[in-house]
């Protein structure tokens, strides 16, 4: 199960993230830290089989609905 908290939690500070009076290069550097850190959270599958008979479709779609959840957990 994804780690749903720390996922919305990194949505969150990257959307409201701003450069302020950070270096240019400061400011990327922390953006692309906190995007990285996302994607480790939310690695998209891929098919492995070669064949496609991994049930990579069933993957996406359990992957969007966790999405979901994360986007509604947020509205509150």
């Amino acid at each position: 199960m994804a780690n749903v908290p720390k996922i919305h939690q990194l949505r969150t500070d990257l959307a409201s993230y701003k450069q302020g009076n950070l270096e240019v290069l400061e400011f990327h550097s922390k953006l692309m830290g906190m995007l990285s850190e996302l994607e480790n959270y939310t690695k998209v599958p891929h098919c492995t089989c070669g064949k496609c008979e991994c049930d990579i479709g069933t993957k996406i779609v359990k992957m969007i609905e966790t999405r979901k959840w994360i986007n509604f957990e947020g509205i509150k």
